[in-house]
């Protein structure tokens, strides 16, 4: 129950997810000039990324909790945390911050 309607996230168009996949493993467009095989490579390990679908269940409340917010909006990973902790999205522990930071971590990561 909440005051916010559900929004629910569909996957990345392909350009945005290859885009995305040069960036994280830092391949500009000389690169592919040099190698266009690597281009098809890439766009075949794209296809098979649907990361959403592949987090796990406590990942997954994380990656969609961050729906609520607006396009562009900045917030800091401090924040991020503090707003899952509060929302019960980390389990109550001694090193809930620390595991906020790892859930950060690997969203950014996938």
């Amino acid at each position: 129950m909440g005051t916010l309607l559900a929004h629910r996230l569909g996957g990345l168009e392909d350009k945005h997810c290859w885009s995305l996949l040069k960036q994280r493993a830092a391949v500009d467009d000389d690169v592919l000039k040099a190698n266009p095989n690597m281009e098809v490579i890439g766009k075949e390990i794209m296809k098979r990324l649907s990361t959403y679908h592949h987090l796990p269940a406590n990942l997954k409340r994380c990656f969609a909790y961050c729906s609520i917010f607006p396009k562009d909006y900045e917030f800091s990973r401090e924040h991020l945390v503090l707003l899952w902790m509060e929302e019960g999205f980390i389990e109550h522990s001694n090193e809930m911050e620390r595991k906020g930071n790892g859930y950060c971590d690997e969203l950014y990561f996938r």
